[in-house]
């Protein structure tokens, strides 16, 4: 499983679940939103609770207790995502889609490989792809 966290600025977070481990809450808690936390720290230069949101899916993880109590205390501020709408992810129509257009003209024996081409094409993503794709798609793109 590929977790990809990404802001109008760029990519911030990709994060490969481990073979073996099952996501959930506990995962999310301690890995997925300290290395957030941690890039955010080092890149920005506005105070986390300022000007940060955060948009996730309706999953069950992303809705437990402990995902939203951290989320609190990281000092985000949680956008809602409407019930019954999973088309809305910005992720599944901007960059998965275009991810997966890409992998296609790739061959890859395992997934080592498939996790290398997948790490060469998010590294190598411009900075500004998300406000480009947003110009080109007509939405406004303005979240943080």
């Amino acid at each position: 499983m590929l977790t990809v966290l990404f802001s109008r600025m760029g990519i911030l977070v990709v994060d490969f679940l481990p073979e073996g481990q099952n996501f959930n809450s506990e995962y999310m808690t301690s890995t997925i939103i300290p290395k957030l936390v941690a890039k955010i720290k080092e890149t920005s230069t506005t105070k986390i609770s300022y000007k940060w949101f955060i948009h996730l899916d309706n999953s069950p993880v992303h809705n437990s207790k402990l995902t939203i109590t951290s989320i609190e205390n990281s000092g985000f501020t949680r956008l809602p995502h409407p019930p019954y709408s999973p088309d809305l992810a910005p992720s599944d129509f901007s960059l998965f889609g275009y991810l997966k257009n890409q992998l296609s003209l790739k061959n890859c024996r395992d997934s080592s490989e498939l996790k290398g081409q997948v790490t060469d094409f998010l590294d190598n993503l411009p900075t500004n792809w998300f406000q480009m794709w947003t110009i080109k798609n007509g939405t406004s793109g303005t979240e943080d």
